[in-house]
């Protein structure tokens, strides 16, 4: 969380030493709590102090049931809106079909071929028909390495980069997910 300035954090049960609770002591975003328990936790007395600091950097506050709602309630003396574990299937719109196949990008980076190897040994057992334009980014030591190592069968729907930075990266990812 220091090295990347995130909008939103969202961490779950931020209560006693965990790395949810470190995540609220270092972010810097708008932050998002959702507490699961329905009864305090033994032993937050001796942490008090710094649960108490990292929560106070809550913006919003979630429960996930009405006891967890009034366990928060009792021990921080705040409310939380509940919303309760699942997706309401009403609020999002059906899943449509693609028209064409997804695009496939296959991030490698093992200089010794390995993961080249283990990526194109997964493609081998894929359905073609069902994946669009397949994209390696591979190591960057030798990008003719990564080439070589697809099938002569595959090769014109393979398209190989050489992990060479941000540019490339950009390049395979905008290809396919």
């Amino acid at each position: 969380l220091s090295l990347v300035a995130f909008d939103v954090v969202h961490v779950h049960e931020p209560l006693a030493p965990s790395p949810a609770l470190a995540a609220l002591r270092h972010t810097g975003g708008v932050t998002a709590a959702t507490f699961y328990r329905p009864e305090q936790l033994a032993g937050v007395a001796f942490v008090r102090p710094l649960v108490e600091r990292a929560v106070a950097r809550v913006d919003t506050w979630i429960a996930a049931s009405e006891s967890a709602r009034r366990a928060v309630r009792e021990l921080f003396g705040r409310d939380c809106t509940v919303v309760s574990p699942g997706v309401d299937p009403a609020v999002f719109p059906p899943v449509t079909e693609p028209v064409t196949p997804p695009a496939l990008t296959i991030v490698t980076r093992a200089p010794d071929r390995a993961g080249v190897r283990f990526a194109v040994s997964v493609l081998r057992t894929l359905d073609l028909e069902q994946v669009g334009p397949i994209t390696i980014l591979g190591p960057r030591e030798a990008p003719w390495r990564t080439r070589a190592a697809v099938p002569k069968a595959l090769r014109e729907r393979v398209t190989a980069i050489a992990d060479t930075g941000a540019d490339p990266r950009s390049e395979a990812f905008g290809r396919g997910g």
